[in-house]
């Protein structure tokens, strides 16, 4: 077919067209390679990974096989990290519990900066919990070796790390052995004694040869972790597992009196300390199962000092009973049962008072008469003291209650 000439004359245009943008956009990339900037993506090319020409030197190729980069720092370390620096202490508070396995080291290096603040040692206190639960205790002991501050500090330190601590008692006692100084040792021994005291049954661990074979003197630690066993793993405990674990701990303490640093009287020293948040309950247990152990005066002072602060009325009931208390603890114990509720103090006194010793009866219409004149009640604190058969006791308490009026009038 024969072209007229104004339609080759059209074509060759075209053709012309198609061999200038060839060599134009050759011409273009290769500019963009003498620059060293990266080739524009075409479309066979968008998901294929371009290099540069910089990436294709001696340096790159030497680490295409290289190791894979570390592990990278979890969120909670980051954020650890940013609350410390800006002092953002809620924050910090609340997230200094989650880092990970192996960040301790880096976690308590932050710490370390912060400056000696209860509430950072607190903080510190909550990343040494977070690490007992991740890290060997080894490794808690060279963190804590190395803080600033003072050792006072460095020790409170070392007593929180054995407490936390999930290795055994024999591997704790070891550690402790193995700590520089006295004042190390004994704080690792008081935080062994909370360890010791959080034991799920104790009736399964053998005291006699933690004791015999413990590197160092454990009568301490054996007797305060006992004294607090019966309360320290649970809270609102039922009365047969309370009962359970007094008498654990009392037996226990029997059969290692007269043994090497246990004196005979050692299940006396333990009861003395069992004293603290369940004093009504744990008292009535001792009474019955170790009457001698009831009736030493250094067993019951405690137990009788922590009712009459927590239940004063409560307590009259118990105290009472003991011929040689003291004037001075009925009338606390009265003057707390005062402060709870006034009309039943006196509605036990007018029940109970005529079974009472005259000594006992005057103390404690001593404590209620002070309390109310301290209260302001100058008419309820005569009412009181006219309730006082002791001459001299009452002369002593209007000479006490005269001085707080004194005082009241000169404020």
């Amino acid at each position: 077919m024969k072209l007229s000439p104004s339609r080759a004359i059209a074509i060759a245009a075209v053709l012309a067209a198609l061999v200038i943008g060839f060599f134009a956009g050759k011409l273009k990339s290769d500019a963009w390679v003498d620059k060293g900037e990266p080739s524009k993506p075409t479309a066979n090319t968008a998901r294929q990974p371009q290099a540069t020409a910089s990436q294709f030197t001696p340096e790159t190729k030497r680490f295409r096989n290289a190791e894979p980069a570390a592990r990278t720092e979890s969120q909670a370390l980051m954020q650890i990290r940013q609350y410390a620096r800006e002092r953002h202490t809620g924050p910090l508070s609340m997230t200094v519990s989650k880092f990970e396995a192996g960040e301790f080291l880096a976690v308590w290096s932050i710490l370390d900066e912060l400056p000696e603040d209860p509430f950072y040692e607190e903080v510190k206190g909550r990343a040494l919990l977070r690490a007992a639960q991740l890290e060997n205790l080894s490794v808690i002991l060279k963190a804590i070796s190395e803080t600033h501050g003072t050792g006072n500090v460095r020790n409170a330190h070392y007593q929180k790390a054995f407490s936390y601590s999930k290795e055994s008692l024999d591997q704790l006692a070891t550690k402790a052995a193995a700590l520089n100084n006295k004042g190390e040792q004994d704080a690792a021994l008081r935080g062994m004694a909370r360890n010791l005291s959080l034991i799920s049954d104790l009736s399964k661990f053998d005291m006699l040869a933690f004791a015999r074979d413990a590197p160092l003197d454990v009568s301490q630690v054996i007797k305060e972790g006992l004294g607090n066993y019966p309360v320290s793993q649970f809270t609102g405990l039922d009365d047969a597992t309370l009962e359970k674990r007094v008498m654990d701990a009392l037996s226990t303490a029997k059969s290692l009196g007269g043994e090497g640093s246990f004196s005979g009287e050692f299940v006396h020293e333990v009861a003395s300390g069992m004293s603290p948040d369940l004093p009504f309950k744990v008292w009535p247990l001792i009474e019955r199962s170790y009457p001698d152990v009831a009736s030493d005066p250094a067993v019951a002072t405690p137990f009788l000092n922590e009712m009459i602060r927590q239940d004063g009325l409560k307590a009259l009931g118990v105290v009472t009973h003991f011929p040689d208390i003291g004037q001075d603890r009925l009338a606390a114990a009265a003057s707390n049962a005062m402060s709870k509720d006034s009309s039943k103090m006196e509605s036990w006194y007018e029940a109970n008072h005529a079974g009472l010793e005259a000594s006992h009866a005057s103390a404690i219409a001593g404590g209620a008469a002070e309390y109310s004149a301290k209260s302001g009640d100058a008419e309820t604190a005569d009412a009181w003291l006219n309730r006082i058969q002791d001459p001299a006791y009452r002369q002593a308490v209007e000479g006490r209650i005269a001085e707080i009026q004194k005082a009241r009038e000169n404020r």
